[in-house]
């Protein structure tokens, strides 16, 4: 699903906050809470979310699971008049002979019913294929209206948890919006300045299609970026750089198909050392791992795997575009190791 454009989120996040307000000041009604929830997390694409706020409103299906805050404690009044009704408990399996008795019931009903139970303080019968109607005069009757009160309770408390955390989190994804908004900006730029956009095509169909051929010819497309980078970037002759070690202790090869070695050993010349050595490890460790999402694209790729590459792609160039003045390296000079 598309990600939500800016008026959606800003809608979503005006919903999120109106319900939080309201629950906290105890005038927000419970049915409408969810409703509004399930809109705001419709508008956002949030399925987890807006399939749990619709079962609360619809009710839960026989196989589905019924969450903590609809397990309550409930009493059975046994009401069989006949030995046919005796029999038909029997066959049914209900809970004969535990009348007055306390029992744990998961409360499967709508959001609607749970509350015209609570304001008509009417008993519940179980019934095996239409739960939720009225007792009739052979069936068992479970009461459980402190139990209906205690779920109804529950479910705000549940309902502000969520909407306080997703309206929160809306908000700091606002403020990385705008900051990742800027930083894709001059990543674009200064890959239409090197003339690397060529192989934009390849990733935006990718990105863009069901088909996992389109997947791996994008992963292709991202490792062709690094690599032409690289080309552009790093052009100094010789087959390793003798200031930077692999984890054997040898200086790293720099070949045309060592291209993120390449990337590694510009941004060392360019002065991003020092300081930040033990984070640029933990970055271009991350750069051998897109290598080998790109190597890995012979033997097929999944979407999730092309969306990681994309990101790590974007991220790696902004590592060389914020850092450095984007000029190549013609000559080592080795200064301060």
């Amino acid at each position: 699903m598309p990600t939500p454009n800016t008026s959606l989120r800003l809608e979503a996040s005006t919903l999120l906050r109106d319900i939080v307000s309201r629950l906290a000041d105890g005038t927000g009604d419970v049915v409408f809470a969810a409703r509004t929830s399930f809109h705001a997390a419709s508008i956002l694409g949030w399925n987890d979310a807006a399939a749990w706020f619709r079962r609360e409103l619809a009710g839960y299906g026989p196989d589905e699971a019924v969450p903590a805050h609809r397990h309550v404690v409930a009493t059975v009044r046994d009401r069989p008049h006949e030995l046919e009704d005796l029999m038909e408990q029997a066959e049914r399996k209900l809970l004969s002979g535990l009348d007055g008795k306390p029992v744990r019931w998961q409360l499967k009903y709508s959001l609607d019913q749970l509350v015209e139970f609570h304001e008509t303080g009417r008993d519940v019968a179980v019934h095996s294929e239409t739960p939720g109607k009225y007792a009739r005069s052979h069936e068992e009757t479970i009461v459980f209206s402190a139990g209906i009160k205690l779920a109804l309770d529950r479910l705000p408390n549940e309902i502000f948890l969520w909407a306080s955390r997703s309206y929160s989190t809306l908000q700091v994804g606002s403020y990385v919006g705008d900051i990742l908004s800027d930083y894709r900006s001059r990543v674009e730029s200064s890959l239409a300045n090197l003339g690397l956009t060529a192989h934009f095509d390849a990733i935006s169909n990718g990105m863009s299609s069901d088909n996992p051929q389109d997947w791996r010819q994008a992963m292709y497309g991202i490792r062709d970026i690094l690599r032409d980078l690289a080309n552009q970037l790093w052009l100094v002759e010789g087959e390793t750089y003798p200031l930077l070690f692999n984890d054997q202790k040898k200086p790293i090869r720099v070949t045309q198909n060592e291209y993120v070695n390449r990337i590694w050993a510009y941004l060392h010349q360019k002065g991003v050392r020092g300081a930040t050595g033990e984070y640029l490890r933990a970055e271009f460790r991350r750069i051998h791992k897109l290598d080998d999402l790109a190597s890995s694209a012979k033997g097929g790729v999944t979407r999730d795997e092309l969306q990681l590459a994309v990101v790590a792609m974007y991220a790696v160039i902004g590592e060389v575009v914020t850092r450095t003045d984007m000029l190549p390296v013609l000559e080592i000079r080795e200064g301060d190791n």
